[in-house]
């Protein structure tokens, strides 16, 4: 079963945890709705959006509130993946946790970025697999393609995050792109 989701938001983000969404395009191609082909439907999501009691729990992502990977924080809290918050790949104790590979430098736009292979020790900790792309000397994460182990995660057999990071003109790295790639659980009900 195929469901997808795509839409097109503008979101603002004030510390701690507080944001606000401007959702411009919202089309659900879940199982739940018809799929078409066809521009997404441009206006308010809210009115777009079934409610909470009724929500795709093949759907990982909906709303920005479903979903704060900071991985600047120790801990990633996902409730929606698991009920164990997962280690950043960059906090504090992560030396513990992971081993790296340097596997390139490269230049981009004037700026050394590092990309870096990340390897947990513990395949069953909840931990992260993958790439972080860190800026040089500054130490900003540029970008991140990581997966997640399914014996991490609650309802899902494969987990995807991949983020790209933009410097704006206040000096700030944010959040530019995210995507999420998963495969859900398939769930079996006999009577």
């Amino acid at each position: 079963r195929l469901n997808f989701v795509e839409s097109w938001s503008e979101t603002w983000y004030r510390h701690p945890g507080e944001y606000k969404s401007v959702v411009t395009a919202f089309k659900d191609l879940s199982e739940k709705q018809a799929a078409s082909a066809g521009a997404i439907n441009a206006g308010d999501r809210d009115g777009l959006r079934s409610s909470s009691s009724s929500r795709n729990p093949y759907l990982f992502y909906l709303d920005v509130s479903d979903a704060e990977f900071n991985f600047y924080e120790n801990l990633v809290n996902v409730p929606r993946l698991s009920v164990r918050p997962f280690v950043s790949p960059i906090s504090t104790s992560a030396r513990l946790y992971y081993k790296y590979h340097l596997v390139e430098s490269f230049l981009e736009e004037g700026r050394v970025i590092h990309k870096i292979e990340v390897t947990p020790f513990n395949q069953d900790a909840p931990l992260f697999e993958g790439t972080i792309f860190i800026v040089d000397g500054i130490w900003a994460i540029r970008g991140v393609n990581f997966q997640i182990q399914p014996t991490n995660l609650n309802f899902f057999t494969y987990f995807q995050v991949i983020h790209d990071y933009n410097l704006e003109e206040t000096g700030e790295w944010t959040l530019g792109r995210e995507e999420y790639y998963y495969n859900a659980k398939e769930v079996y009900i006999y009577f």
